[in-house]
């Protein structure tokens, strides 16, 4: 092989190994998301046209139940093996295995244009992540054109002469399926949901068949306020210092980020009975959920921050523990959100949002919430509504 067409062989080696990589991540970030148990936002979420964890949490993001990334992170493994043997030239016919290479590199490019059309045309929001992808694949899809023999392209040829000679090429082809299955297989149980299925189907009868409470939909912070009669009202009643509310947010979030008729309400519940009103509390504890709670209804009312002081709060939750002191919370809350702190400290101090949050803490007792996070959709109670298939299926049956 040409110098010079190898070093070409060598870029596209290069762009489908780092393709490897933000393909395994993004498949890690799906998994969290998928079953409420992200950490945290992700860090490509930057504006509502840039959000990966909204479109992760969209039904573009799995065909047939497998992660797309997976389809991305098997594809491209396979790919990279057929470039590393052209490359070495350890194949009898080297120059035949990297026709095949380019052949799926091309496959690879033009799927990158589809999902990037699906951003554009049906999601109205992209990842940054995913891009990235798409210009990796573009690279290598470049560097094998640059590379390939110089004689004409022989695909029908070359697809004759290997089911008769070599027919290891089509096994490399036929295990992209093989080995998504095995991989999202592997991921599920490793995160403990291999009968997950199951659980979908009983969360989804449980939600059809619960009693319907009323809550109020103007109170709480509430994600896109202008949406006028949504398909979908989900509502969370959650403590800031809970882990699993933690975890929770996240996916919340990403769900209704990603359909345009979901809307999403926050409501805080603070397990702590100096604030809330559930006489098996006993008006006892550290007051410190209660602050954190006033936080959030204080920066929607006189900096309409509301949300990002949500975020704030959770994403430094383990940081919260062992602090007492008013002051103290109170001058981590506005440095972690950035926000300005006399404003809120005035509005937090005053017996005005104390009576917000008890209204918001009784709207959860008289639907006999016993702890959080606990999950509304339109108004009846959802199990395991942190996860985005119990979502997702819940949302399909809604007519």
């Amino acid at each position: 092989m040409e110098n010079k067409k190898k070093k070409f062989l060598v870029l596209s080696l290069i762009a489908t190994f780092l393709a490897l990589f933000v393909h395994a991540y993004l498949a890690l970030k799906y998994y969290n998301l998928n079953f409420g148990m992200a950490q945290g936002q992700s860090s490509c979420n930057i504006s509502s046209l840039f959000n990966c964890d909204a479109t992760s949490a969209s039904s573009y993001a799995q065909v047939y139940g497998v992660p797309v990334a997976i389809w991305g992170l098997a594809t491209n493994l396979v790919l990279l093996l057929l470039s590393l043997i052209a490359w070495t030239g350890f194949a009898e016919r080297p120059e035949r295995v990297q026709r095949f290479a380019f052949f799926l590199s091309l496959i690879v490019a033009l799927t990158s244009i589809f999902m990037g059309l699906i951003s554009s045309f049906k999601l109205g929001t992209f990842c940054l992540y995913c891009i990235l992808v798409y210009f990796l694949s573009f690279v290598s899809f470049v560097g094998l054109w640059l590379a390939k023999p110089a004689d004409k392209p022989r695909c029908l040829e070359d697809l004759k002469d290997a089911f008769a000679t070599d027919k290891w090429l089509f096994i490399c082809f036929l295990a992209i399926p093989a080995l998504s299955f095995i991989f999202n297989s592997m991921a599920v149980n490793n995160f403990g949901y291999k009968n997950f299925d199951r659980t979908v189907q009983e969360a989804t009868y449980a939600w059809s068949t619960s009693a319907t409470q009323n809550f109020d939909l103007n109170t709480g912070l509430i994600l896109k306020p202008q949406l006028k009669n949504p398909k979908m009202v989900i509502v969370e009643f959650a403590d800031f210092l809970c882990p699993h509310c933690k975890h929770a947010y996240p996916t919340l979030h990403a769900f209704a980020e990603s359909h345009p008729d979901v809307q999403f309400i926050f409501k805080v519940f603070p397990l702590d009975g100096s604030c809330n009103p559930d006489p098996t509390m006993k008006g006892t504890g550290d007051g410190v959920r209660c602050r954190l709670a006033l936080a959030t209804i204080c920066a929607a009312k006189t900096a309409s921050r509301g949300w990002d002081v949500h975020h704030s709060i959770f994403d430094h939750q383990q940081e919260y523990s062992g602090i007492v002191a008013t002051d103290d919370i109170d001058k981590k809350i506005c440095q972690d959100a950035g926000i300005a702190c006399d404003p809120l400290k005035e509005c937090m101090n005053s017996g005005e949002a104390m009576i917000e949050l008890k209204k918001l803490a009784q709207e959860a007792l008289s639907a006999k919430i016993t702890g959080t996070p606990t999950i509304f959709v339109n108004g009846k109670a959802l199990m395991a509504g942190q996860t985005l298939p119990v979502l997702q299926k819940v949302y399909n049956s809604i007519k």
